[in-house]
C-alpha cells in the first residue's frame, strides 16, 4: 500500500499532472550523484538534484504483489571523461540507486513529498561509446534478490576470519567435527546399596 503526503494526493487529481524522477547515484564509498529529468536543478532534501542532462528517460519499473525482487536500469549519457571517471573509476558493485517519484506545481516547485520507487544495489554497468558521446546503463537489483541466495556463511574457522581477522571462535570446529569421545568428567562405576526395612 502506498502512502503520499497530501500535497501529493492533491495534485494527481489536478487535471495537469507534472512527473519528476529524482535519482541518486552512488559511486565508490563517498560519491553520489543527485539528478533529476527536468532540464532545471530542483531542491529537495537538502540537496541539489541537477537537471543537468545526464539522466535518460527511465524504463517502466514492474510491480507485483508477490514477493519477488524487481530489477531497474538507470541510463546515464554524457561528456566521456566525466562519465567514465565515474564508472570506471568508482562504480563499485553494490553501490546503492533509488528512484522517487514527484510532482511539480505550476511553477515548477517539488510538491512535498516524492514517493520512493526503487531501491536497490548496482549489479553491473554497461558501456556503451560513440564519437562524441558515451552512455552507461547502470543495472540495479532490488534488496529483496537476498531472499533468493543461499547463505555463503560456513561455520569455520575460515568464514569467521572473513569476518573478523585474528578471531579465533572456530579454530577447532573441524576438529571436533572428527571427535569421538564424551563431554565433561569421566564417571566410575556405582554400587548402589538398598536396605531392607525391617
Amino acid at each position: 500500500m502506498r502512502t503520499l503526503s497530501v500535497g501529493m494526493q492533491t495534485a494527481i487529481t489536478q487535471a495537469t499532472l507534472r512527473p519528476v524522477f529524482l535519482v541518486s547515484i552512488e559511486f565508490g564509498n563517498s560519491t553520489v550523484l543527485y539528478l533529476n529529468d527536468r532540464s532545471f536543478d530542483i531542491s529537495w532534501d537538502s540537496k541539489t538534484w541537477e537537471g543537468n542532462g545526464w539522466l535518460r528517460p527511465i524504463k517502466a519499473i514492474d510491480e507485483t504483489s508477490d514477493v519477488k525482487a524487481v530489477g531497474c536500469e538507470i541510463t546515464l549519457s554524457g561528456t566521456i571523461t566525466q562519465l567514465v571517471s565515474y564508472t570506471l573509476t568508482s562504480a563499485r558493485l553494490k553501490n546503492r540507486g533509488k528512484i522517487w517519484l514527484g510532482l511539480l506545481d505550476e511553477n515548477n516547485a517539488l510538491i512535498a513529498d516524492p514517493y520512493l520507487i526503487f531501491s536497490g544495489k548496482l549489479d553491473f554497468p554497461k558501456i556503451d561509446i560513440t564519437e562524441t558521446e558515451m552512455t552507461v546503463t547502470l543495472a540495479y537489483e532490488s534488496d529483496l534478490r537476498g531472499l533468493e541466495r543461499a547463505n555463503e556463511f560456513r561455520f569455520t574457522d575460515q568464514s569467521q576470519k572473513e569476518l573478523f581477522a585474528g578471531d579465533k571462535g572456530f579454530a577447532y570446529v573441524a576438529s571436533v567435527e572428527k571427535w569421538d569421545g564424551y563431554w565433561g568428567k569421566p564417571e566410575s562405576a556405582r554400587w548402589v546399596k538398598f536396605r531392607r526395612s525391617k
